[in-house]
This record gives structure tokens, sequence and C-alpha cells, in this order.
């Protein structure tokens, strides 16, 4: 952080209704140890004013400009800014307005908590900012490379973030935590990839998106201090499914989009995974996401045999899966019934089910945290590597 106590400012102007946003924005910066001040303003010459001000006192501001979106004195008061800047539409925005684009960062269309990301993102760039790294040609397909401070190859975590593979979700969800595995001792590699809507994604490119952002780790090794042999893939929610898919394929059959792996994974952590995707498109998880992408199981069940964790087991590698008991937007149940048929497969699954919500078991401290450390001590020794001296087999 910039100073003791970062300090963010949150301007909302006319138009903007972020009702029950203010409490649970403020709760979420206590957890990320930033201090938050919200004004509430009415008028055009009112937001100009605090934009250009608020650097006499805060770090960052969080402006979500309502009805004033295309107002040009507010964009020209953004473009001035020395400090960053992050626009939130509590709402879906279908287009972009010149506030927007005035904006460094933009957060829309996750309603309460769109200002939860705005904080992340900002926290997590400011907290160990990364070297964003492309792994294909689309703006979509980068990913956020940290490096911890040791000394040596370092085990490398990849994150992929959830959101039921919708557009308005990003890898800010994942920022704090990945900066908090990098600061104990980890390289974390937190990555992009289309989702469903104007970012492109769908069958099979969001699945291609995440299996070549796992393969580019054999490319980042070549290029920075990373054992890949020690890669423990970390997914939540919709990412979860993304990370076992990316597992599985090294023994798919058929069509099954980007095979074969390299390299392979030696872990994988699942945070309230969706691991069961006729289950969830059958309760109408995401408001219906798993048949957005997938389409339905009747009419493409190939897609689901291949794309399902639940049956895609054995893995063959250790895991452990995660999953708040207070989770109401993805069932604890999708957690007990693939870890009750990997276990009768033969893998070896940790489990955990701290009292928490969706959201919060990505957080960077508290219960679920904890659990993660621990069982990544596993990976952490130095172990004997063998792909420098292979690394014709292994890219």
């Amino acid at each position: 952080m910039c100073s003791a106590r970062t300090s963010v400012l949150v301007v909302t102007g006319p138009g903007e209704r972020p009702e029950g946003c203010h409490d649970a924005t403020q709760r979420h910066a206590d957890l990320l140890g930033l201090h938050l001040v919200w004004q509430d303003l009415a008028a055009e010459d009112e937001l100009v004013g605090a934009i250009q001000s608020f650097e006499a006192e805060h770090d960052v501001l969080v402006l979500a400009s309502g009805d004033l979106a295309d107002s040009r004195p507010v964009a020209e008061a953004v473009g001035t800014a020395r400090r960053p800047v992050v626009h939130v539409d509590v709402e879906v925005v279908d287009h972009l307005d010149i506030v927007h684009r005035a904006c460094d960062h933009m957060i829309h269309g996750r309603h309460r908590r769109s200002f939860h990301g705005a904080l992340d993102w900002f926290s997590s760039r400011h907290g160990h900012a990364p070297e964003t790294i492309p792994y294909g040609s689309g703006p979509d397909q980068v990913g956020d490379l940290r490096l911890p401070s040791s000394t040596g190859a370092a085990p490398i975590v990849v994150l992929l973030h959830g959101g039921f593979w919708l557009d308005p979700y990003e890898r800010d969800l994942m920022g704090p935590l990945a900066v908090s595995l990098t600061r104990d001792g980890w390289a974390t590699w937190n990555v992009e990839y289309r989702r469903t809507g104007p970012s492109g994604g769908g069958w099979p490119a969001t699945v291609e998106d995440a299996c070549a952002a796992v393969d580019a780790v054999a490319r980042l090794a070549d290029r920075f201090p990373i054992d890949r042999d020690r890669m423990v893939l970390l997914g939540h929610s919709a990412g979860a499914q993304l990370a076992v898919y990316a597992t599985a394929r090294a023994t798919a059959t058929g069509a099954a989009p980007s095979t074969p792996p390299r390299p392979r994974p030696a872990g994988l952590i699942s945070l309230a995974g969706v691991l069961d995707l006729q289950g969830a498109a059958a309760a109408g998880l995401g408001g219906g996401a798993v048949t957005t992408l997938f389409g339905s199981a009747e009419e493409h069940p190939e897609r689901y045999h291949l794309a399902s964790p639940i049956e895609r087991l054995p893995l063959g590698i250790p895991q452990l899966a995660v999953h708040g008991s207070d989770d109401h937007l993805v069932p604890v149940d999708q957690t007990h019934r693939y870890v009750e048929v990997a276990r009768a497969a033969g893998d070896a699954v940790a489990t955990a089910y701290p009292t928490v919500h969706h959201l919060d078991i990505v957080a960077p401290t508290g219960e679920s945290r904890e659990v993660v450390s621990a069982w990544l001590d596993r990976f952490a020794a130095p172990q004997p590597s063998t792909y420098r001296e292979n690394r014709g087999d292994r890219a």
C-alpha cells in the first residue's frame, strides 16, 4: 500500500442507486485493510469537484457516474487525475460512454459486489503489481504474473476465476488472493479468458483459453524462476470446472478441445466449485449460465461428458475441495457429490467446509485461506526437477 492505510474515496452520481452496497463495501474494505470514504453526489459540478480534489486526501477514486457517464466535464476531470480512477456500474452496461473510457479500469454488472471488484482491482495492483503477459492474441487472453522475492525456482499457483463464465466477472476477483499467495513464496499466474458475452467466449473457446493459459506456464518457466513441476491449479466456482478440465484432458478421447496438456498439474484446489454440470444446469445455477455456455445436456451430451468435473474422475493428483457452508450461489452439494465420486475412483481429496459465503471463500485472509495455505505446504519444499534436462519432452 502507498500509505499506512490506503484511503479510497467512493463517489456515486445521480441515477446510481447502490442500495445495500454501503455496508457490504465497508466490510470488504476492512478485510483488505483499506480506509473507505463514501460520497453520494447529485450534480455534475459536485462530481467534477470531487474528482479534481480527491488526490489531496485519498489514494484511489471509485467512481459510479450514473446518469453522468456521458458528461464531458466529468471525463475531462478524470483525465487529469494522477492517481487511479476505477469506474463502477452496478448493472450491466451495453455501451461505453466517455467517462468509462477515461478511467483506468471498469467494473460493471456485478450488482452489490461491483464495488468489491473495484477495491480488489486496486488492492491487488497496489499491493504487489503484476507483469501482465499475453498467452494468446486476444485482449482477454492474458494473465498477471507475480513472482515471490525468494531465490530459486518457485512453485506456481495458476488461478482461474469464477463468475459463471459470464463477461462481467474478471480476474480481479482473484487479485488479492494472488498477492497473498505470492507473499507466501508462490509464483502466481492469475489468468483471464474469454467469457460468454462480448469477450467472445462459449464452447469451446472458454475452455480452450483456460487450457492455453495453463500450458503457458511451460513458456513462463523458460523466462522466469518458476518450477513448473510444482504447478497447482486453483479454481473458484466456474473456474474450478475449468481447472478440472485442464487437468482431465490428459485422458480425454475424441474431439476434446486443447489436448494434450503441458505441463501436467501437480495438484488442484477447488473453491466453491461448479463440479457437476448436469446438476448445476438442472438447478439453473447462475441464471442458466451452464446452458448458455455448454448448451443443454440433452442436445450436447458429449460436451457435458468432456467438461463436467464429476464425469472426468479420477484425476490422479492430490486435490483440495473447499466449500462454504453458507454458500447460496453454488450449493455445497456440488462439492459433496464430487468428493464422494472422486474418492470412490481412488483420488486423494482433502475437504473443508468453512462458514463463509460464495465470494468470501477467495478472501486473502480467513479460515478458507488458512486451509489453502496449509494444504499447499506439501508443494513448498524444493523437489528434484527433471524438466530442465528434458525440456524438449515437456515444451
